[in-house]
């Protein structure tokens, strides 16, 4: 298995890693938007490949915050992928770690920080290192 930065045109195997995922789609725009078009205008994401296929994802959305009164890089945690024939293979924790180093060391970047879904959260406590700061309640309400 190797692990890549994120080249153009690899979204097109990222939509489809999503789709098998999550059964369901995302679509090209939305992905753009959410991904490249980010606040900072750079793109974080790893990639990991057996041969040539991928099989995992990981991506944070940088952007600005003030800590300690200072204007500082950080960034959102956002979409983890494996595909469903390779789960439990540690592959979110490989490319989380190698993420996390990577921008530590080439943006300085201090707090990652996210809104893991209910799969996630165990796995980044565990594996990860990350602390609850606060967990957050859940409200619907129907427009009808």
């Amino acid at each position: 298995m190797k692990i890549k930065d994120y080249s153009k045109g690899d979204e097109i195997e990222i939509l489809e890693l999503f789709k098998n995922s999550f059964n369901k789609d995302m679509s090209l725009s939305y992905w753009n938007w959410r991904y490249i078009k980010n606040p900072v205008n750079l793109q974080l994401i790893k990639l990991m490949y057996e041969e040539d296929s991928l099989i995992g994802h990981y991506a944070v959305s940088p952007m600005y915050f003030e800590i300690e009164g200072q204007k500082e890089l950080a960034a959102l945690s956002m979409t983890t992928m494996t595909h469903p024939s390779h789960s439990g293979k540690g592959i979110f924790k490989t490319l989380a770690n190698n993420l996390y180093d990577y921008i530590f060391e080439n943006y300085g970047i201090k707090l990652v920080y996210g809104f893991p879904n209910y799969n996630s959260h165990y796995g980044f406590l565990k594996n990860l290192q990350w602390v609850d700061v606060e967990l957050i309640s859940n409200f619907c309400l129907d427009s009808k």
